[in-house]
C-alpha cells in the first residue's frame, strides 16, 4: 500500500473543537464522531442554539437540522473559544498588512 507523504503543517489543530451526531427521529443516537453519550437530544426547531456538552464546560454553538426524509436529526457543535479565535486570526490576517502597507502608500 502506497503511503502518503508527510506534508508541512502550519498553526494549531484543535482535534475537539468540532463534533457531530446523528439521531433517528425519537431522540436514538445512530452516529457520532467517537465520543459517545455528548449531546443531549433536542426535538426544537431546527437551526443554531448555544448550549454545552454533557460532561464539558465549555460552551458550544450547534446547529440542528432534520434529514430531508424527516428520518434524522443531524446536529453539528462547534466550541465557542475556537470559534472567537479563529475570528480574530482571520481578522489580523487581514488587518495587520493593511496597517503596514497603508502608510507607505499614502507616502507615495
Amino acid at each position: 500500500m502506497a503511503q502518503t507523504p508527510n506534508k508541512l503543517k502550519h498553526g494549531h489543530v484543535d482535534d475537539d473543537a468540532l463534533t457531530f451526531a446523528i439521531f433517528t427521529h425519537d431522540g436514538r443516537m445512530v452516529l457520532n464522531d467517537g465520543d459517545t453519550e455528548r449531546y443531549s437530544y433536542s426535538y426544537q426547531r431546527e437551526g443554531f442554539a448555544d448550549g454545552q456538552l454533557v460532561g464539558d464546560k465549555d460552551q458550544w454553538r450547534f446547529v440542528w437540522m432534520t434529514s430531508p426524509d424527516g428520518k434524522y436529526r443531524i446536529v453539528v457543535g462547534q466550541e465557542w473559544e475556537y470559534r472567537e479565535d479563529m475570528a480574530l486570526a482571520i481578522v489580523a490576517g487581514q488587518l495587520i498588512p493593511w496597517l503596514v502597507a497603508l502608510p507607505i502608500m499614502l507616502i507615495i
